[in-house]
């Protein structure tokens, strides 16, 4: 049986042609909840991804297949998206080449880097004086750079030139502000404190407002409707019962609802198979 989402407006909608891919659109939905501190009204969504001419339909089926992976749960009462902790953590970004990782490499890159991306062997000691890397190391580090394939030199004019591909002119160094001796003035004599005043009695604090109720924003014919659509449009009684507290429906109120939505001709129950068939909504043909 698929996983039990409490979700109907992850799956109304479906269908149609959508100009984006279904991951595409998955991954547009996973940024945009990082960017939110990985949660984000699904009504919210809906307005900003149609904004980019992403239809409502995709984006709620790309949700609800997160959901049912478990990289994203959803909250009914509030319509609020939330990554789990591991999806909301950003990848590690890659380096542009191994070698990177090493610290003499880094240094080495990122000095040349704000230095026009290349270096004169003349001028090695001079650009790596006020560093941690002695030019002797310089030397080595540009060496295996070129051995590697991302730097390039020029015998000629003794130039030593870094790839673009792990260059970064952008990089900004942070300049050291000037130490400068100040001048400590000599203290004035202290004048004589004069009396403190008598505190005024602190005014009793307002009393806070009460927490206005959250609305609830479906109702229990949608919880119904929902909670078959999501599980293939067809549930075992068994199930069906065993999972209704989850849905926060009890038998009592799930019996008058499948009695009214049979009458509607949206339900039908199977006695050989012990179970009821959805069919006729949205989510549902």
């Amino acid at each position: 049986m698929k996983r039990l989402l409490t979700i109907v407006a992850l799956v109304a909608g479906t269908s149609g042609a959508y100009a984006q891919s279904a991951e595409e659109v998955t991954l547009q939905v996973v940024t945009a909840l990082r960017g939110n501190d990985c949660s984000m009204r699904m009504g919210a969504m809906v307005s900003d991804f149609a904004a980019n001419g992403v239809t409502d339909g995709l984006i709620r089926q790309a949700a609800g297949e997160m959901v049912n992976s478990g990289q994203l749960s959803y909250d009914f009462a509030t319509d609020v998206l939330t990554l789990s902790a591991e999806a909301c953590q950003e990848p590690e970004a890659e380096l542009a080449h191994p070698l990177l990782a090493k610290p003499e490499i880094a240094t080495f890159v990122s000095v040349l880097s704000v230095n026009g991306c290349a270096v004169a062997e003349p001028d090695v000691a001079e650009m790596f004086a006020d560093t941690d890397l002695a030019a002797d190391d310089a030397f080595v580090a540009g060496s295996r750079l070129v051995m590697a394939g991302v730097a390039a030199f020029d015998p000629a004019s003794q130039m030593l030139v870094l790839d673009a591909s792990i260059c970064d002119p952008n990089i900004q160094t942070a300049a050291a502000a000037p130490i400068t001796a100040t001048e400590i003035a000599a203290p004035e004599p202290a004048a004589e404190p004069e009396p403190a005043p008598e505190p005024e009695p602190a005014p009793e604090p307002a009393p806070e407002p009460a927490a206005a109720p959250v609305p609830v924003l479906f109702s229990a014919r949608d919880l119904l409707i929902a909670f078959i659509e999501i599980n293939g449009c067809a549930i075992h009684m068994h199930e069906f019962v065993r999972l209704l507290p989850s849905q926060g429906l009890s038998m009592n109120e799930a019996s008058v609802l499948v009695a009214e939505l049979s009458s509607e001709g949206l339900i039908q129950f199977l006695p050989n198979a012990s179970a009821l068939i959805l069919k006729g909504t949205s989510g549902c043909r």
